[in-house]
């Protein structure tokens, strides 16, 4: 969930967007009384993922929310969420994690992500790389660094 809150007004609402600490800097507000927080990413590794269904869900969160993050993006949250990542997957059958990325909707623009699911099992790879949305620039800088069986999948894709 994403607070906005105003100091001059006892106003709170919920806004979107994030930047390496979670906080927004203030936009077309001089005075700086505008701070955002995104705590979307804490929420989920809250969840503690006790059975295959919840894991599911929790894989798609994170992919969903480390996808759109930038890629110059650190932290100790982030960090986290990547170790959440790792044990998920290390739980979860490459099939079932190849037709979740497969499945429309999903917002992967972070090279970071994009290099960690490339060094999966090449069913995760191949529907990694369909389902990217990166750059030109993105992919010249990625593709040396991902794994040869991954390369092979760029040819298959349409852009």
């Amino acid at each position: 969930m994403l607070w906005t809150i105003r100091a001059t007004r006892a106003t709170v609402s919920h806004r979107c967007g994030v930047n390496n600490r979670g906080c927004l800097p203030p936009t077309g507000d001089t005075n700086h009384s505008l701070m955002r927080y995104d705590d979307r990413l804490a929420t989920v590794l809250r969840l503690v993922p006790t059975g295959p269904s919840v894991a599911r869900i929790q894989l798609r969160q994170l992919i969903d929310l480390l996808g759109t993050m930038p890629a110059d993006v650190r932290g100790d949250l982030v960090d986290a969420a990547y170790v959440r990542l790792t044990e998920l997957t290390a739980r979860l059958p490459s099939g079932d994690r190849a037709r979740l990325l497969a499945q429309p909707g999903h917002r992967l623009r972070s090279p970071r992500l994009m290099a960690t699911l490339c060094a999966m099992e090449p069913a995760v790879a191949a529907a990694a790389v369909r389902a990217a949305d990166l750059g030109e620039d993105q992919w010249l800088d990625l593709i040396p660094a991902m794994p040869v069986h991954a390369r092979g999948f760029l040819n298959e894709k349409p852009d």
